[in-house]
């Protein structure tokens, strides 16, 4: 008799290395077309971890895309960039794209206090994060960073302020664009 309760059991979240094939890959990088959600998040998670057997996949993708893609094109260069940068740190890349937001904001703050500014371009993609505190969290770490001066990012946080919900964040951005 097959005993079902273990197969239940199992943990599937990891799969061997050698069983990852471009299928598997394919599809990953197709959930990062979904909303950010937590199978976003456990896709993009599963890339960075994949790392070089995903690259070439990962530029066909980006190739692919239309001008109109810019949220899913920097998360494509995000993961790009974490395979040919050997400078950044894996875990904190990991936290910053957690599934949990109180890992991606307190991965934000010690990206602030200990002033790695190598982590911009992994930092702006959270602009779009589903959650307010995610985007509170990064948008006064730009502040604090003295990086809002910057034209990049203060066109970035234009465009968000026109997308933004959450009242006291859209407040915060317009005296911050007004100001600059």
């Amino acid at each position: 008799m097959i005993n079902n309760r273990n197969l239940e059991e199992e943990n599937w979240t990891f799969i061997e290395v050698t069983k990852i094939n471009d299928k598997i890959i394919k599809d990953l990088i197709q959930n990062l077309d979904k909303e950010l959600s937590d199978d976003f998040y456990i896709s993009l998670e599963s890339l960075i971890r994949i790392g070089k057997p995903a690259e070439e996949e990962l530029k066909a993708s980006l190739n692919e895309l239309e001008h109109g893609y810019n949220f899913k094109k920097s998360i494509l260069n995000v993961l790009l960039n974490n395979i040919e940068e050997k400078d950044i740190e894996r875990s904190l890349l990991l936290q910053l794209y957690h599934t949990d937001f109180t890992i991606r904001a307190n991965a934000i703050l010690q990206i602030e206090q200990e002033k790695k500014y190598k982590y911009l371009p992994y930092l702006l993609p959270l602009l779009e994060d589903p959650d307010d505190s995610v985007r509170w969290a990064l948008i006064n770490s730009l502040i604090n960073l003295n990086l809002v001066e910057n034209p990049l990012i203060l066109k970035k946080l234009e465009a968000r302020l026109n997308r933004e919900t959450n009242r006291v964040i859209k407040q915060k951005l317009e005296s911050l664009i007004s100001g600059s």
